[in-house]
């Protein structure tokens, strides 16, 4: 699987990397500080999925997401971010996203997240998986 990272914070690419590298079947293709960055890395790299944080300079994550899987509409985008607010993870789904992890996410979550995105299958932290479905109970 071929990855590319976009998060404007330096210290979390590098740590995402090292998790990643660690697998036999995980890629990082490309890294980006900023959302224009990062979408000439996918542009350029056409990974199979992009790890994008919602907040970056110059063009925020979700604009990245709608603008990349536009131009790559097999491209996977998972969102890694702080904000739970529903009105972000709602918005990252209309961009197209297949997935929204939070920050607060160990590790051990991170791999097993890619794989299933990468199969095309959904993948939510249980936090917003829970507030996802308590929206859609409420408009039943």
């Amino acid at each position: 699987m071929r990855i590319v990272l976009g998060d404007d914070h330096g210290i979390v690419r590098r740590g995402l990397k090292a998790l990643l590298d660690a697998e036999d079947d995980i890629e990082v293709v490309g890294e980006a500080g900023d959302g224009l960055e990062a979408l000439r890395m996918c542009e350029t790299h056409r990974p199979d999925v992009a790890i994008l944080d919602i907040a970056m300079p110059r063009l925020n994550g979700i604009d990245v997401a709608e603008r990349a899987i536009k131009h790559q509409p097999q491209l996977k985008v998972v969102f890694l971010s702080m904000y739970a607010d529903e009105a972000y993870v709602l918005r990252a789904l209309s961009a197209g996203a297949r997935g929204y992890l939070l920050k607060e996410s160990t590790e051990q979550d991170l791999v097993p997240a890619l794989r299933t995105i990468s199969q095309g299958r959904p993948y939510f932290s249980p936090t917003i998986s829970a507030m996802l479905l308590s929206d859609y109970m409420r408009h039943l």
